[in-house]
C-alpha cells in the first residue's frame, strides 16, 4: 500500500479511542454503577419475575447514554442514526439479560462489546462493499495492549507507529486493517480528492483502438462485397504484406492478372463506399 494511501486511511484505532472516551463520560459514575451491578449480581437470588425485569430495566435505563454515544461513534458508516440507536439499544438489552456475576469488574466493561457487535454485525451483513476476512475485522478495537487500563499506565494511547508492539498484530496486518477501512463504500469515479482530481483524471485515458471501431465495421461491410477470392487477395496483400508476385504463384495466376484484380477490388471497394454514403 503507498504512503498516500496509508495517510488517506482512517486510523484502526480511532473507533477505540471514541469508544472509550464516550462510554467513560457516558456511563454512570462509579459509585452508581457499583449499585447497579449489585442489582444485577442479586439478580441469581430474587425468585420474583417482576423484581427481575424491573432491576433489569434500571440498568438498560442509566446506560442508554452510553449506548447512544457508542451509536454516535458510527454515524460516519452511511447509516442511519435512528437504526445506529436501535441496534446498540438491542447490545444493551442482551448484556443486561446475560449478565454473569464476577465476570467484569462494572457493567460497562460487559456491555460495550455487546453494543459495538450488535452494530459491527450489521454492519458487516448490510453495508461493507467487501467481506473482510475474519483477522482483519479482528484487528482493532479491543486488540490485546490497547485497553483502557494499559493505555492509562502507558500515559497515552499507541500512535500508528507504535500499533503493532502494542497490541501483537503484525505490521502487515494492520496496513491491511487501513486499507480495509477504505472499502466500505466504493468510490465514484466523479468524486474529489483533496487536490481536486477525480478517479478520471488519474488513472483514465483514451483508448486508440477506440477511433479504429468504425473503420473495422465499415471495413468489415465493404470486404462483404467482394468474392471468396477477392477477400483472400485482399488479406495476404493487405494483411499479410505479400508480394503480388508470391500471390501469384499462391492462387496460380499471372503477376499482371494478381495486379489487375487489385484494381478490380479498389474500385468495387470504392463503388459500394460511395454508395454507402
Amino acid at each position: 500500500m503507498s504512503a498516500r494511501a496509508l495517510a488517506a486511511a482512517p486510523s484502526v484505532y480511532d473507533a477505540h479511542r471514541s469508544h472509550s472516551r464516550t462510554t467513560i463520560s457516558c456511563a454512570p459514575p462509579r459509585e452508581r454503577s457499583r449499585q447497579l451491578r449489585k442489582e444485577l449480581d442479586d439478580l441469581t437470588a430474587c425468585a420474583d419475575p417482576d423484581e427481575q425485569q424491573r432491576r433489569r430495566h434500571q440498568v438498560i435505563v442509566e446506560y442508554l447514554p452510553m449506548a447512544r454515544a457508542i451509536a454516535a461513534s458510527y454515524r460516519d458508516q452511511e447509516v442511519e442514526r435512528d437504526d445506529l440507536e436501535q441496534l446498540a439499544f438491542v447490545g444493551l438489552v442482551k448484556a443486561a439479560g446475560g449478565w454473569v456475576p464476577d465476570r467484569c469488574e462494572n457493567f460497562r466493561s460487559f456491555a460495550v462489546p455487546a453494543v459495538t457487535g450488535e452494530i459491527k454485525h450489521y454492519l458487516r451483513d448490510h453495508t461493507w462493499l467487501i467481506r473482510r476476512p475474519r483477522k482483519i475485522q479482528n484487528t482493532g478495537p479491543g486488540t490485546a495492549g490497547t485497553d483502557e487500563e494499559p493505555c492509562r499506565q502507558r500515559g497515552g494511547w499507541p500512535n500508528d507507529a507504535e500499533v503493532p508492539a502494542a497490541s501483537g498484530d503484525p505490521d502487515r496486518q494492520i496496513r491491511q486493517t487501513q486499507g480495509a477501512n477504505r472499502d466500505f463504500r466504493a468510490a465514484s469515479i466523479h468524486d474529489y480528492d483533496w487536490v481536486g482530481r477525480t478517479l478520471t483524471d488519474e488513472r483514465g485515458e483514451e483508448d486508440p483502438g477506440l477511433c479504429r471501431v468504425e473503420d473495422r465495421l465499415m471495413a468489415r461491410q465493404l470486404l462483404g462485397t467482394l468474392t471468396e477470392q477477392e477477400r483472400r487477395v485482399v488479406r495476404l496483400r493487405f494483411e499479410h504484406d505479400w508480394s503480388q508476385t508470391r500471390i501469384a504463384t499462391e492462387i496460380g495466376v499471372s503477376q499482371v492478372q494478381v495486379s489487375r484484380l487489385l484494381i478490380t477490388i479498389t474500385g468495387k471497394l470504392r463503388a459500394a463506399s460511395t454508395a454507402r454514403s
